[in-house]
């Protein structure tokens, strides 16, 4: 019969210290102590994303000014976009209209969000949107207000001819 050699515990090296497999009680504890922790700065953290932000000083002089400024310009393009956007949308369809912009449109025609998601999930674009019928808005995009599906399909009547 052959006799084995003793087995000497298995060493685990992590980051700067060495563990044997005889110590799990020891790694143990300090995993609960590092829970604990962490369940301390969790909730600090809470508490200190609770904290008002201080307002900022105002700035002054020229630099300040230059950025004053740039954001009234920004301001302005956005605005000057955002019209330019709605009076093209506000047009009849057009068959290179985006998925987007469709939703856009209906949208501005008085669908409810979920009408809308509805013309986004199933890519309703320009072209598609100028072969729908009546049946197609109320069965597949859920259009079910009769007043909203007639004003729909009136505008693509419209955007046919």
């Amino acid at each position: 019969m052959i006799s084995q050699p003793p087995q000497q515990p298995m060493a685990i090296q992590t980051g700067r210290r060495s563990f044997s497999s005889g110590s799990e009680q020891a790694l143990l504890e300090e995993l609960r102590a590092l829970e604990e922790a962490q369940s301390k700065l969790s909730f600090l953290l809470a508490e200190i994303q609770r904290l008002p932000l201080p307002a900022p000083a105002p700035a002054s002089g020229p630099a300040a000014q230059s950025i004053r400024s740039g954001r009234e310009s920004l301001a302005d393009d956005a605005v000057s976009l955002r019209s330019a956007a709605t009076s093209s949308l506000a047009a009849a369809p057009d068959a290179s209209w985006s998925v987007a912009m469709v939703a856009e449109w209906v949208k501005q025609k008085g669908a409810g969000d979920d009408v809308v998601r509805a013309f986004v999930d199933q890519d309703i674009d320009g072209a598609v949107l100028l072969s729908l019928t009546g049946e197609d808005l109320k069965t597949e995009l859920g259009v079910l207000s009769f007043g909203l599906r007639r004003k729909i399909l009136l505008a693509i009547e419209k955007a046919r001819q």
